[in-house]
């Protein structure tokens, strides 16, 4: 939580800056994406290290592995299903999320930006989220 807001109040001072109001409305629309992101991570990551520490609570190493291993590759598949959705439709996404007609094109534009790295972001969530549980 600590880094999505140094991210939020880094982006906040440098889109601002840069692109001024235009940048901040299109951070403010894209931002539901930011919070999918945190929970999707958490989602994957609790959920993985809850069911694993149950195998290592009954001495079943081979079977928290087994659960580590199909949770990292469930999450990455799905999340990078969900990636390509949004990715190639960015648009109606910009739409559902609020992107008023003066901002849409960079909302889209943003959009298919950061979602290239969703998987990433999501699967590095899980990891970190095993690293300390």
């Amino acid at each position: 939580m600590l880094a999505q807001a140094v991210m939020v109040i880094f982006e906040g001072v440098i889109i601002g800056n840069g692109l001024g109001t235009l940048g901040l409305a299109t951070i403010s629309v894209i931002m539901p994406l930011e919070m999918l992101n945190l929970a999707l991570g958490g989602f994957f990551g609790i959920g993985v290290a809850s069911v694993a520490a149950m195998k290592l609570g009954k001495n079943d190493t081979e079977g928290a592995k087994a659960v580590f291993a199909q949770c990292f590759w469930f999450c990455v598949i799905s999340v990078t299903i969900l990636a390509a959705l949004v990715f190639f439709n960015a648009e109606r996404v910009a739409y559902l999320l609020g992107a008023t007609p003066d901002i849409t094109a960079s909302v889209v534009t943003f959009i298919k930006i950061f979602i290239c790295g969703y998987p990433f972001l999501v699967t590095g969530q899980l990891l970190v989220t095993l690293t300390f549980y």
